[in-house]
């Protein structure tokens, strides 16, 4: 019984995981940038929406030295996305398991994150 539970949950990870890529790529897909530029514009844009420049291009920093870092995922978006599927307080970014939604609200503030994402990586 133990076995068949862990295969099931094993299997509940693995699509819950699948999804989120998915999500990732088919929302990158619709604003027409790459899936790692659509995350590091999110986790700017809700992790220093309020911030000057140099604190969004510190937050999208952060990101890009943990996936330059063998100890972390390589990809942008598994970097932000890192800790399970929204589990509380168990993410790197506190924003990907609030359990609000993460679209953004401020139009303003998302061409802003948009803009340094795109700055950042190229």
């Amino acid at each position: 019984m133990r076995y068949l539970t862990a295969i099931i949950l094993s299997l509940a990870v693995v699509a819950a995981t699948a999804d989120v890529q998915a999500k990732s790529l088919g929302e990158a897909k619709k604003s027409g940038h790459s899936p790692d530029v659509h995350c590091l514009a999110q986790n700017i844009y809700h992790e220093a929406r309020g911030e000057p420049m140099v604190g969004k291009v510190a937050v999208a920093q952060v990101v890009l030295n943990r996936a330059a870092d063998r100890r972390w995922p390589a990809r942008i978006c598994s970097v932000i996305k890192q800790g399970g599927y929204k589990k509380r307080h168990r993410c790197q970014f506190s924003w990907w398991c609030d359990g609000r939604s993460d679209q953004p609200l401020d139009r303003a503030a998302w061409k802003e994150s948009l803009h340094v994402a795109k700055m950042i990586k190229t």
